[in-house]
Parts: C-alpha cells; structure tokens; sequence
C-alpha cells in the first residue's frame, strides 16, 4: 500500500509539472528604430483589449506618471529579435512604442500574444505602423524619454518657435503630427460649455436647445481637445484633437463669416470627416446655394485630424 501511495504521488507531481510548462515567444523588430515595451502590464489586466474603449485605456496609461516610480521598459533593437521566456499558457497583453529619431510622438503598438496552444514557441514581428495613437515623449510613462530638439527650441514658447519657422513650417497632411508641435493652441476646448447647441435636419431649419437635452455633447468619441490653425496664403491647415477616440461617423463643421456682413451671415461652411477603416477621410466644402465639393487633403488617426 505504501508503495502504490508514493507512486500515485510521483503521477500526480509529474502531471502538475507538465501542465505548468513554461512557453516561450520570439519577439522580432524589422524597424529601424528601438522598440520599447512592457508585457502584461497590471495596471491594464482588467482591461478587455477587444473593447471600443481600450485605446482611450492606452492613452491614459501613457499619460499617467507612476506613483511607484519610472516603467521599466524593455528594448528590443532595431532589427533584433528577442525571445521572451517562461510564458506561462494562454494569452499576454504587450504595450510599447518606437522611439523614433528626431521626433517627439512615438508610435504606440499592443499586440496580443499567444504562448502554447501545441506550439512551445511562436513568432510574432511588430511594426510601427498602424499606430494605435502617438504618445508624447518627456511625460507621463514617458518621461525617461527626452523630447526630440534643442534646449533653446525647448524653452522658446510654441508662439515664438511658430514665428521663428516662418514659411518653413513644414506641414504636411501625412498622418505624422509632430510637425503641428510648435504650433500654439488657438482653442481649447478642456473646460469650454455652451449653454445652448443647435439640432438641423436635413431638409428642415435648425433648432437652438438647451445643453442638457443633447445626448452626444463630450460623449462617445465627440469631444474636442484642442485646434490649431496656419493660414499660408493659398493654404489653410487646421489641426484637431479629441480627449477620447473618434466616434465613427463624426463629422466636425467649420463655419467662416464674412467680417464686412454686418448680419454676419455663414455662406461658407468646410466639413471634415476623418477616415473611417479603410475609407479615406474627406474635406468637403460647402457654399450657400451651391453643392458640396471636395476642397482638401485629410489624414486622421485615433485622436488627431
């Protein structure tokens, strides 16, 4: 009996230990800038990765300073594969962002993982592109990573750095926001509250309610951070923010009023809607009595126009 006990004993501390088997991922970088990343992070474990709210999740994880000190990211090299070891079996959750030379928002990726499955090694590449959004070096997890630039183009304000630019101010309609960065804010919108909005319908005339019967006001991926806007002669840039991610189907009007109409009276009105999966994103122009004509570039991410 004692025999058969130790034996069943040996069974069973043998099966745990083949269930309990470490699994392993390979984790390569074709890029030509060093990836940095955590895996599994807690602050996030409670987090569905599939949900429509997780990249606003990102964001403010990227934000946040740490109470507990500096994140300690790993890196992987340009070019490099790393293998990352002793995974225990299931899914796990990797956040990180290319540090890209000369810039001061870095792509950030997540991927999700899987170790085991019949497989004792996978392998995964990332790449920098699509981006989830762009987080901004020198803060937040992020403040171990210097913004890209001078120390006298870091104290300039963002109005003198814009001044100091002049015509060689660079912007391009690519998708790519660190060259809107020396461009000062000419609205925010963090603490703006109308006390009325107006509802148009199609085919009908506009009604001006009160604030509190609007369902979408600062909801669902309709709230407006910050704008920004270049006028360069032929050429008028306007760079938007949101402080979550775009709702599908959103669409931001700008409304221009002649100054010398003493009625003030819109005639002409420019509609930008940002891009929806793989269709593309439009600037349609709009002029009283005439109909609707595309009139622009456009490139959107999550949070930036």
């Amino acid at each position: 009996m004692r025999i058969r006990t130790i034996s069943l004993g040996l069974l069973i501390s043998a099966a745990a230990l083949a269930g309990a088997q470490p699994f392993a991922v390979l984790l390569n970088n074709p890029e030509g800038s060093a990836f940095h990343f955590v895996l599994d992070p807690p602050e996030l474990a409670s987090f569905d990765p599939g949900s429509s709210v997780f990249a606003n999740v990102v964001y403010d994880y990227f934000l946040e300073t740490p109470i507990a000190g500096p994140t300690l990211f790993r890196t992987l090299s340009p070019g490099a594969t790393l293998r990352l070891k002793d995974l225990t079996e299931g899914t796990h959750l990797l956040i990180g962002f290319f540090a890209l030379p000369g810039r001061r928002d870095y792509p950030v990726r997540i991927l999700q993982l899987q170790a085991g499955g019949g497989m004792v090694e996978r392998f995964y590449t990332v790449y920098a592109e699509p981006s989830l959004f762009r987080a901004r070096a020198g803060r937040g997890r992020l403040a171990g990573f210097p913004a890209a630039g001078s120390r006298a183009a870091e104290a300039a304000s963002p109005g003198e750095a814009a001044a100091a630019r002049g015509s060689e101010l660079g912007l391009a309609i690519d998708n790519d926001f660190a060259d809107w960065e020396a461009i000062p804010v000419l609205r925010s919108f963090a603490d703006y509250s109308p006390s009325t909005f107006l509802r148009e319908q199609i085919g009908g005339g506009r009604l001006e309610l009160p604030l509190e019967q609007s369902r979408f006001w600062q909801r669902a991926g309709t709230g407006l951070h910050e704008l920004k806007i270049v006028d360069n002669g032929p050429n008028l840039y306007i760079y938007l923010s949101t402080r979550s991610a775009m709702a599908e189907g959103l669409s931001i009007y700008l409304y221009f009023q002649d100054q010398r109409d003493r009625q003030g009276e819109n005639r002409v009105t420019v509609e930008l809607l940002p891009a929806v999966g793989e269709k593309a994103g439009l600037v349609a122009l709009w002029v009283k009595g005439h109909g609707p004509v595309a009139a622009g570039a456009l490139a959107s991410g999550v949070f930036f126009l």
